[in-house]
């Protein structure tokens, strides 16, 4: 009887232990799997990080001056450098002038430029400009107008990516927001 009971308790032990076994080995298995997706993310976003873009402008001028305000007119830059050793294509950059509640816009003062390829190793350079109205009294030297962009591109992988106005940069799936 004492011989049952031995060969009952060693036999629930083995049990436990290959549940243990099988739990360990599938925690592992999860493991490893989320380890080679996040190596897969970071092999095909290794392009796409060393894409830039940034925008900058001048700080304004008076265009022409009105009885109810001015004109006053931002003009602006965009580079996109491709640090990489490939080419990007398929390029849309949507920038945008944002007026303080003062100014109302008089032309576009937001938009998208498509530019087919930036080689590598080479900066696209855009340039353009907003015009806005201040009203009387208003003076532009008192106001902050930022400026801002956002980029879509394809990596050489044929992979879509999206750096936006805090250069942060994820991939686009499905089709081209803009």
């Amino acid at each position: 009887m004492k011989a049952e009971w031995v060969g009952a308790i060693s036999e629930a032990v083995g049990a436990v232990g290959t549940v243990g076994t099988l739990l360990i080995a599938v925690i592992v298995l999860g493991r490893e799997q989320a380890d080679r997706r996040e190596r897969r993310r970071d092999e095909k976003a290794a392009q796409a990080r060393l894409v830039s873009v940034s925008i900058r402008g001048d700080a304004g001028t008076i265009s022409s001056l009105e009885s109810s305000g001015h004109l006053f007119t931002r003009a602006w830059t965009i580079e996109v450098a491709n640090y990489s050793a490939e080419a990007i294509t398929t390029l849309a950059y949507r920038w945008r002038v944002a007026a303080d509640l003062a100014f109302t816009a008089r032309d576009e003062h937001e938009g998208v430029i498509r530019v087919s390829r930036v080689m590598p190793g080479s900066t696209d350079t855009r340039e353009g400009s907003a015009v806005l109205f201040a009203p009387q009294g208003a003076s532009p030297d008192t106001f902050v107008i930022p400026l801002g962009v956002e980029l879509l591109f394809t990596d050489a992988a044929g992979f879509r990516w999206h750096r936006n106005e805090q250069h942060e940069l994820t991939e686009v799936l499905g089709p081209d927001p803009w």
